[in-house]
């Protein structure tokens, strides 16, 4: 009981400090509508407990087994073990009850704060769902062209992802492609191979740009 209790109090009080830290107006909200609700969930364990005491029904199981137990030649000679068995089991129905309904209010709580968790983050992830890349691979407007076999050829590229500006994916890079092979200059590693086949010129030069 201590550990959870400390557990507990540890988890409450570091979360608190985050979210402060975080944003101090969305702690106070947050704060203000956890405190009724802490209240309401106190009192509907209270209500639904009421009148079960599970420590009183293992109790009085567990005397029912000791009594028989300890006169079981009585038992026995009396032929009453099914008598007894059935008193036992009467008396283990209480603390099931018992079990049932903290099992009830243990479910509807954690149901009701996971969907409140999973409603939160659906904002998030319709935004990423409902988001219009701005690259549409379907969008047949432009010029296309029927057959691409010439040369390309890049000369000191350099190139960094706008969200990484001091990280260089390529810097002062040379690219040379002739028409089959694919060739890389001032890189470490120097390629040439034959090109697959087919007549998309973008898909040769992701090829080469990936190895």
């Amino acid at each position: 009981m201590l550990v959870l209790l400390v557990q507990s109090t540890s988890a409450a009080v570091a979360g608190l400090i985050i979210a402060f830290r975080a944003s101090w107006q969305l702690a106070l909200i947050i704060l203000a509508m956890m405190i009724p609700l802490i209240g309401l969930n106190g009192y509907i364990q209270t209500k639904f407990m009421k009148g079960f005491s599970a420590d009183a029904k293992v109790k009085e199981a567990s005397q029912v087994a000791s009594d028989a137990v300890r006169s079981i030649r009585t038992v026995a000679s009396f032929r009453a073990e099914e008598k007894v068995t059935d008193k036992y089991e009467k008396k283990c129905e209480g603390r099931m009850r018992v079990g049932i309904r903290q099992g009830l209010v243990s479910g509807i709580g954690l149901g009701s704060s996971l969907a409140l968790f999973f409603c939160g983050a659906a904002a998030s992830i319709f935004a990423i769902l409902d988001r219009i890349s701005k690259m549409d691979a379907n969008d047949e407007s432009g010029m296309t062209l029927e057959s691409v076999k010439g040369e390309i050829e890049l000369r000191h590229v350099s190139f960094k992802y706008p969200r990484r500006p001091n990280v260089h994916i390529f810097q002062d890079l040379s690219l040379w492609i002739q028409g089959g092979k694919v060739k890389l200059d001032n890189l470490p590693i120097v390629i040439k191979t034959k090109l697959f086949a087919g007549d998309s010129s973008s898909s040769s030069f992701s090829y080469g740009l990936k190895y």
